[in-house]
């Protein structure tokens, strides 16, 4: 008994499924994945130049938690993002920040007060808070974060430029490193700097000064059976 066109045609609709699901998986296989970091932390090495010259100015460095020093490294937690990695275009996005205080030039703490709560009421305090690794455009990598003046948000900034040329990339199953990424300041957060910190004196902070290098360490949202190493 011959079977039916109806039946013919039920296993040619199967196996062209088949076959078009076979080519689209070789495909993703082929293809480098775009992975989505849920955790881990970006640690930066600071610039020895970068903290002399803010003692030099009389500018504290702080930390807003969770932000955390390890190994001499100043820490920041991962909350999520995505990065290609055929060209690490993409974004991460952290947690925490830093605090740049200076306090208020010929001012005494009193009994009644503390050297925090001084700071506050006289001086100036400038937030650099949930930082974003920003390789969209990757002509100009960037590292941008919400600026907070005094407790009032300003606005989201290009803080830092990224020097990716010497980044060494490395992703198996779960984890992901990005290392060697170098740090400068942008010439908009120069200039924001100067604008709040020395408003009526010649500019003091200038695009292109050395903050560090940071390392990228980061959990993935999807698991790969082989890792890569770029």
């Amino acid at each position: 008994m011959k079977p039916s066109r109806q039946v013919i045609l039920s296993k040619l609709s199967f196996t062209l499924i088949i076959t078009f699901l076979t080519v689209i998986l070789a495909a993703a296989a082929w293809a480098e994945p775009t992975v989505q970091p849920l955790g881990g932390r970006t640690c930066v090495q600071l610039d020895a130049g970068f903290a002399e010259a803010l003692e030099s100015l009389e500018i504290s460095l702080g930390l807003i938690e969770p932000a955390a020093v390890r190994r001499g490294r100043v820490c920041f937690p991962i909350v999520g993002g995505g990065i290609d990695l055929t060209d690490l275009r993409g974004e991460i996005s952290h947690t925490g920040g830093l605090a740049l205080i200076q306090e208020a030039n010929g001012d005494e703490v009193n009994g009644d007060e503390t050297a925090e709560e001084k700071v506050t009421e006289d001086g100036t305090t400038v937030e650099l808070i949930n930082f974003i690794i920003d390789t969209t455009n990757s002509a100009t990598p960037v590292l941008t974060g919400l600026v907070i003046l005094d407790g009032s948000l300003v606005a989201r900034l290009p803080l830092f430029d990224l020097d990716l040329s010497e980044a060494k990339i490395r992703q198996k199953y779960r984890r992901l490193s990005i290392r060697n990424v170098g740090l400068t300041l942008t010439e908009a957060a120069a200039e924001a700097l100067n604008g709040v910190f020395f408003p009526d004196e010649d500019p003091v902070f200038e695009g292109g000064l050395p903050i560090g290098v940071a390392k990228v360490s980061a959990y993935l949202l999807r698991a790969y059976d082989k890792g890569c190493e770029l």
